[in-house]
């Protein structure tokens, strides 16, 4: 499959949990498109595609566990830091919280990855009209651990 094939099949799909599936299976049957589906969900383009692939990349991370943002995680800083769509805005959210849940990837954050991720949480919070990214973003548990981990780095 073809970069263009793969946006003419993410164009295909709509948000519902059967189409990530889909796009889940696609990442199997063609699991050299990872980087692909990667760089389309980062993309600051708001086109349709970018949209679904973000929700198709969550599913990957999160439920397949097909991949990691652990390998992605700076480019995906630097992206979410002024992400405004919020359809975006919302799985790029699950997959911070995602991220920042286990223990083994919170204790490699630098301290630059730290604010980041601080600041888009309150900026989250603050300027997200939808709930579901604001869901994510003000969970306690995981706001909480890495406001403390920032405290100790200072």
């Amino acid at each position: 499959m073809i970069p263009a094939a793969l946006k003419e099949a993410l164009l295909s799909y709509y948000t519902s949990i059967e189409d990530r599936y889909k796009g889940v299976q696609l990442n199997e049957k063609y699991p050299y498109l990872a980087d692909e589906l990667v760089q389309l969900a980062f993309s600051k383009e708001q086109k349709r595609e970018h949209i679904l692939v973000s929700w198709v990349l969550e599913w990957l991370i999160t439920n397949a566990k097909h991949l990691s943002l652990s390998m992605y995680l700076i480019e995906f800083l630097e992206i979410f830091q002024y992400q405004t769509h919020e359809s975006k805005r919302r799985p790029f959210a699950k997959l911070l919280y995602h991220h920042c849940r286990v223990k083994e990837y919170r204790d490699l954050l630098c301290r630059k990855e730290i604010d980041i991720i601080i600041t888009c949480c309150f900026d989250t919070l603050l300027d997200a009209i939808k709930v579901a990214p604001k869901a994510h973003a003000s969970k306690k548990s995981y706001t909480s651990k890495i406001i403390k981990i920032g405290l100790k780095m200072n």
